[in-house]
């Protein structure tokens, strides 16, 4: 297999690298199907400029620069890396958001006036809905998992989907050890 220069050692020339090669589009990492496996280095992947909305920017000239990594098969997950220069902007939050700060540092201030300092190696979790300013000293990257929020009733039948294709695999996966035996004997 090509992504493997030895056995069980992935390469590390590429920015991304793919364990499983069904269903990818490799010419925009974007939009890569949830049963591909991606592996990449978001602190050297190549961000593309993301202007932040002119109405938000309150003081300095923050530049964003952004790159989906990946895309979950519903589209109700995304996978980004981000990254900002200095200044000082509002954020307004339409998805669920979790972060990991992979560089740099920020002072974000909540609807209340409450301040919080984040930074290298911190994990922040923005709620769909919620509005923060954010006042950026230094060039800040970040990992961000954005995620969809469901209409509850609709979230619910999804969890309870999942609950019963998994109660149903335990059960064939039951019979066919159950079944193994017999077949066996004959």
């Amino acid at each position: 297999m090509d992504l493997f220069e030895k056995p069980g050692e992935v390469q590390r020339r590429k920015k991304f690298t793919f364990l499983a090669r069904n269903d990818i589009d490799v010419s925009g990492v974007g939009q890569m199907m949830s049963n591909s496996i991606l592996i990449a280095d978001p602190v050297t992947v190549d961000l593309a400029p993301e202007p932040i909305t002119r109405e938000w920017v309150l003081s300095g000239k923050p530049e964003g620069s952004s790159r989906v990594l990946a895309r979950s098969r519903d589209s109700t997950l995304t996978l980004v890396v981000w990254e900002c220069t200095p200044g000082r902007f509002e954020w307004h939050y339409s998805k669920d958001e979790i972060v990991f700060v992979l560089s740099g540092e920020a002072i974000i201030v909540g609807a209340h006036g409450d301040e919080r300092r984040f930074g290298t190696g911190d994990v922040v979790f923005f709620p769909a809905g919620s509005v923060c300013t954010w006042l950026v000293k230094e060039r800040i990257r970040k990992v961000a998992v954005l995620k969809e929020s469901l209409w509850r009733p609709l979230g619910m039948c999804v969890s309870m989907t999942a609950r019963f294709r998994g109660l149903a695999r335990a059960a064939v996966q039951k019979l066919r050890k159950s079944a193994a035996p017999l077949a066996a004997s004959r």
